[in-house]
């Protein structure tokens, strides 16, 4: 027995919608991935006791995590911001530190300069500990000094430093609507260097734009190589017809 099996063959034209529609939901995936930048990373317990410099990209991540816990405390760290006039902003990305309510035995102390001066502390006459929830604190001047204390060895701590400036913002810089200005590349990094979102809304809603109008253009480009189908389907008299036999 012989069974007629009908294969039919999409036009070229038809073919090309469908490898351009594939096409652009590849690049709508890229745009949503490539958003999120890589950041330069300093661990407390290799920077114990050094100056570290903003890196001309803007911003720093010092961290404290389960895999490099503090090998000494207390550590200190002093930061310096090598664009003149300028000044550091500090997020507090995560933290929690275990301490007494008065953080005697735990916390992280912000100082604004470099020193540890408490006329000079940013954080209080007591530090920070236990869990806070993201906060923002600025210097005055270019340095600015951390010092952590983790008698414990139990503490998580990310702190976002980001060089910053007070005036009127530049061309090639981003307006928090704080008070301060940051260098523009780092708008839509993935990070929250502006400490009010405003440096990740923007694009958000640009990027939230942009998606729509891919969808919409892929939603017609669907339809067309719909069309052209149907229309082959119905126009042409004659298929290329294979055979197999059973």
């Amino acid at each position: 027995m012989i069974l007629n099996v009908s294969v039919l063959e999409l036009p070229y034209y038809a073919q090309w919608g469908r490898n351009k529609m594939a096409v652009l939901y590849t690049f709508i995936t890229l745009i949503l991935v490539a958003n999120v930048n890589s950041i330069q990373t300093k661990y407390f317990k290799s920077a114990c006791n050094q100056t570290i410099p903003i890196p001309d990209e803007g911003d720093i991540l010092f961290v404290i995590d389960k895999s490099h816990p503090l090998s000494k405390s207390p550590c200190t760290v002093f930061v310096f911001n090598q664009k003149s006039p300028s000044r550091v902003l500090v997020n507090l990305n995560k933290f929690k530190i275990d301490g007494s309510k008065k953080c005697t035995q735990s916390g992280l102390d912000i100082y604004d300069g470099h020193g540890s001066n408490k006329k000079q502390s940013l954080t209080g006459q007591n530090g920070l500990c236990g869990s806070i929830k993201i906060d923002l604190y600025n210097s005055t001047q270019q340095n600015m000094t951390f010092t952590v204390h983790d008698n414990k060895g139990t503490a998580l701590l990310s702190l976002l430093v980001t060089s910053a400036r007070k005036g009127e913002c530049h061309h090639n810089e981003l307006n928090c609507r704080n008070g301060f200005c940051i260098p523009g590349k780092l708008a839509c990094n993935g990070y929250n260097n502006c400490g009010n979102g405003i440096d990740e809304l923007t694009c958000v809603l640009s990027l939230a734009v942009g998606v729509i109008i891919a969808i919409v253009i892929g939603a017609l480009l669907g339809i067309a190589c719909l069309t052209t189908v149907i229309i082959c389907v119905v126009c042409r008299p004659h298929h290329r017809r294979r055979y197999r036999q059973i």
